[in-house]
């Protein structure tokens, strides 16, 4: 490493601020984002009961989950390299609405596995996004404690679909799955007022070649 290299890294080591209001902020869309992410995963084990299907149907609406998870992980990589973090999120929650709905509105077997295709391959982008700018933008001191905290959202989101789903099991299926709809969308809302409270990571966009943009943001949202 160069001694210009060594003395930029010492830089940014000395005059970025340790926790602030905005990391806070990162947290709560993290971990609200892990929630949701493990949340639709297992939605496909609940709706095998909204629709009459023959088992083999039912065994995959049960694969459907881990095969588009794995296909969101796949795109999203490639996809927040080039357009950013945050853009990226903006996709990703547009398909959490439109998932939403149809889960809302679905009333045949192939509209419920349309509906959780496109939400799960949007919660694999999230998943692999989230990971990579908790990496970028956490404070170095606090990494550790805040990926223990990112991670255990994963388990917070099945706890929470399991209590929606008993808390509706002596109802009819219209109205569990609204439940599960309007509980996801309500978290959707949440989870986009976080992440305006945040700006792009800055190491994205300092490889990308937009300092000027990453001195900005860093002013605007850390103080410095």
């Amino acid at each position: 490493m160069s001694d210009y290299a060594i003395a930029s890294d010492s830089a940014r080591r000395t005059f970025l601020p340790g926790w602030t209001r905005t990391h806070s902020w990162m947290m709560v869309a993290f971990i609200l984002g892990m929630i949701i992410e493990s949340y639709i995963y297992s939605v496909g084990s609940v709706a095998t009961g909204w629709v009459a299907m023959p088992k083999a149907l039912t065994s995959l609406l049960l694969a459907w989950s881990p095969l588009w998870l794995i296909i969101g992980i796949g795109i999203a990589g490639p996809v927040s390299d080039r357009i950013g973090r945050k853009r990226t999120f903006y996709f990703t929650m547009a398909m959490y609405v439109i998932g939403g709905v149809l889960i809302l509105i679905a009333s045949t077997y192939w509209m419920i596995l349309l509906a959780l295709a496109i939400l799960l391959a949007a919660s694999g982008g999230e998943m692999n996004t989230i990971m990579t700018q908790a990496q970028e933008m956490l404070p170095t001191r606090y990494r550790t404690s805040g990926f223990y905290m990112v991670i255990n959202g994963i388990n917070l989101g099945t706890v929470i679909l399991g209590a929606v789903a008993f808390v509706n099991v002596f109802g009819n299926v219209a109205v569990q799955r609204t439940t599960i709809g309007m509980t996801l969308l309500l978290a959707v809302v949440v989870l986009f007022v976080a992440r305006t409270r945040y700006p792009e990571s800055l190491r994205w966009l300092e490889r990308s070649g937009r300092r000027t943009q990453a001195d900005s943001e860093a002013r605007q949202y850390l103080g410095v």
